[in-house]
């Protein structure tokens, strides 16, 4: 059974909007491209070794709200994901 990989986009983005460091395992890189473009967009700092998704704490240089940014960034990336 491979992993999920909306439940692990979806915990990977709570985590950076709480502002906190997570690790999320395992997870295929290749299955979570959608994901790394929101992260790219959104400037959330990830880092993946060995299966392992490590996401650091979120720091925005917008003035929009970290948790408004990120809840509309998981909807349109569970809408991406084929």
């Amino acid at each position: 059974i491979i992993p999920d990989r909306i439940e692990a986009g979806t915990y990977a983005l709570l985590g950076a909007a709480c502002g906190d460091k997570i690790s999320i395992s395992p997870i295929i890189k290749e299955h979570l491209g959608s994901l790394f473009d929101v992260f790219d967009l959104l400037e959330i700092p990830y880092f993946y070794h060995d299966n392992k998704l490590i996401i650091s704490k979120y720091k925005s240089s917008a003035n929009i709200s970290n948790s408004s940014l990120i809840c509309s960034s998981i909807s349109s990336l569970l809408f991406r994901i084929n």
